[in-house]
């Protein structure tokens, strides 16, 4: 097998496969840890360790077939840290959390390996030429300083891990399974009479965003009439707002619970011959937010743009500490991240955010304001409901036990809302239209034949609809 063959063969299948494969039996098998956190660890050690076993090995075993010139002898070593690295440059936009702090580590986990290499090589192997020397050993000081540098910026601009609050865990989401209709201990609202409309069949198919997850599958707990509650997952699910609208478009459910549809969105469903029935059913406040440690308790419109426009970028700027300012924004199509851009920056166009300011999840946003490393330096948005309703149960897992409820304690909450041009989000000025940000919430459909649909919406507008939606934590049109 040749020199080539063998280096590939190490660093591209062996290496990674074999030490990813050992911790994931260590982390879920053995210890049955639930964290990426823990993998991520588990994994970084043993390739560490390892790193120094293979590099001698491959030294030794290709000891006849090493290469007399830098670019045959180490460009396959070098490759997977070449690879990453450019990956990490190449991808700053909208990067994984998780996936970039794992590559990132995983790439370092190669320094020992070609560093052993490198110590392990035959005196009669070594580079000859003095030129080619000193080129190696300034390419390989350039990638590691590289590799480490980009390690420093991802440990100092992301999150401490295991993170506590108040004795409970803030998760990257809310638990959503906690409000389906078929979980016994499920926290659904429940009206005090019956329902005036009862289904008996032709079931409307019901998808939206997590936000509005305790709305629809409270209707449908309460109107749904099945023998066996199990028997309504075919008819209630939750794949976030984007997701809901491309289901919709493709006919897929009958109706969506949702906050007004993006640009992308629109054409998407003009492309496909859809039109898109909006119908307002609640209002909702689109909230900033921050650490309870910041100063700050206000902005103006012209501040929030300013502030994501990056012309303001110290707190002392509008009245805070003398912090940076760390704006996180959500991806493109969320039901937040469209009224971002519709609703506050009025279509200007958003810097794009770098890694540490970006949340691919809602709850993971109001988790990084609450945990941030300097916590006065990050500002979210979110949806008032959400921020002061679903996530007010903060769930730590013990090893395979449902998570407990933690009652919530308004006195000490890990954020706070900012009042906007000096109005808060309150439920009176959400009602009577004062807060600027305020959000009608819709129930969408797309030319469904279900004949029941016209009759649920109806119901939701009726006065018991309206109370079930004001009950859940809504504010009602009325």
């Amino acid at each position: 097998m040749s020199y080539q063959l063998k280096s590939f063969l190490l660093v591209f299948v062996f290496f990674p496969v074999i030490t990813l494969f050992t911790a994931d039996i260590i982390v879920f098998t053995i210890f049955h840890f639930y964290s990426i956190y823990d993998l991520t660890i588990v994994a970084t050690v043993i390739s560490l360790l390892s790193g120094f076993y293979l590099g001698k090995r491959h030294a030794k075993k290709s000891y006849y077939d090493i290469p007399d010139s830098f670019v045959p002898r180490y460009w396959m070593l070098l490759a997977p840290m070449v690879l990453i690295l450019t990956y990490r440059i190449l991808t700053t936009e909208e990067p994984s959390f998780y996936a970039d702090r794992t590559a990132i580590l995983f790439a370092l986990c190669y320094v020992p390996l070609v560093l052993s290499f490198i110590a392990n090589v035959p005196p009669e192997k070594k580079l000859a030429n003095m030129r080619w020397r000193w080129s190696t050993c300034v390419f390989i000081a350039v990638l590691f300083a590289s590799l480490f540098w980009q390690a420093k910026l991802d440990f100092d601009n992301t999150l401490l891990n295991d993170q506590y609050y108040a004795g409970a865990t803030i998760l990257d989401e809310v638990i959503v399974k906690r409000y389906w209709p078929w979980e016994e201990r499920n926290r659904l609202t429940k009206l005090d009479t019956p329902a005036s409309l009862l289904l008996s069949e032709d079931f409307p198919v019901i998808d939206g965003a997590t936000s509005f997850v305790p709305v629809y599958s409270a209707v449908v707990n309460e109107i749904y009439q099945v023998d066996d509650k199990k028997d309504l997952q075919n008819y209630v699910t939750c794949s976030r707002t984007s997701e809901a609208y491309n289901r919709l478009i493709r006919n897929e459910v009958d109706m969506i619970f949702v906050f007004q549809p993006s640009d992308e969105q629109l054409a998407v469903a003009k492309e496909a011959g859809i039109e898109l029935s909006l119908t307002p059913i609640a209002k909702e406040a689109f909230v900033f937010f921050v650490n309870r440690g910041n100063l700050v308790h206000n902005l103006s419109l012209e501040q929030i743009q300013d502030i994501y426009l990056k012309k303001i970028t110290n707190w002392r700027q509008v009245g805070g500490a003398d912090k940076r300012i760390l704006p996180f924004q959500r991806p493109r199509n969320s039901g937040s991240q469209t009224a971002m851009l519709k609703d506050v920056m009025k279509d200007k166009e958003l810097p794009p955010p770098l890694q540490a300011e970006y949340s691919a999840l809602m709850g993971g946003m109001y988790r990084d304001i609450a945990i941030y490393r300097d916590e006065e330096e990050a500002i979210g948005y979110s949806f008032r409901f959400y921020a002061q309703v679903m996530v007010k149960y903060r769930n730590p897992y013990s090893s395979g036990s449902w998570p407990h409820d933690f009652p919530p304690d308004p006195d000490s909450e890990p954020v706070k809302l900012l009042s906007v041009n000096d109005i808060a989000p309150t439920e009176d000025n959400i009602r009577n239209g004062s807060y600027p940000f305020t959000q009608d919430v819709f129930v969408v459909t797309a030319g469904t034949s279900n004949p029941r649909v016209r009759e649920l919406i109806n119901w939701l507008l009726s006065p018991q609809g309206q109370e079930l939606i004001e009950k859940v934590g809504y504010v009602g049109l009325r």
